[in-house]
């Protein structure tokens, strides 16, 4: 069975988020974070976000 084995600081996470949805975008936060840790992760990521985008990883859209 395959499992994360590190630890990652929330607290970045936060604030990178923030940092690159911009304060007024709370609708899309939870995209964002996930977008973050996908990166962090070095997978894809499924969303139905049309707001998110990466340069490092693949973003996969149900369309």
């Amino acid at each position: 069975m395959s499992a994360i084995d590190e630890w990652f600081p929330v607290r970045s996470i936060v604030n990178e988020t923030i940092s690159r949805a911009g304060l007024g975008a709370v609708d899309t936060l939870d995209s964002w974070s996930a977008l973050i840790l996908a990166e962090r992760l070095e997978l894809p990521l499924f969303t139905a976000s049309d707001e998110v985008s990466s340069p490092n990883i693949e973003i996969h859209r149900p369309w």
